[in-house]
């Protein structure tokens, strides 16, 4: 999917019920300006071993899955 268009990311999530995780803050832009939205995690670490992502998923985890749950289109990780 790395030559994929935002746009088509964007509508696959849509259809399949998806969440989409990036960096790309176009995401977190777009999230907030085009309806129907999917939900959209946005990882705001810098760059990092993946054992550094990994345990930031694990402690947002719970949180992550909360917000979307309850209709939060946007959510950070810190």
């Amino acid at each position: 999917m790395a030559n994929t268009s935002d746009s088509a990311l964007w509508r696959y999530a849509l259809d399949q019920h998806a969440v989409i995780v990036t960096k790309d803050e176009d995401f977190s832009y777009r999230s907030a300006l085009v309806s129907p939205a999917p939900p959209v995690v946005w990882v705001r670490l810098g760059n990092c071993r993946n054992v550094a992502l990994l345990k930031a998923f694990e402690r947002a985890l719970p949180e992550m899955e909360r917000a979307i749950a309850g209709g939060d289109r946007l959510v950070e990780v810190v």
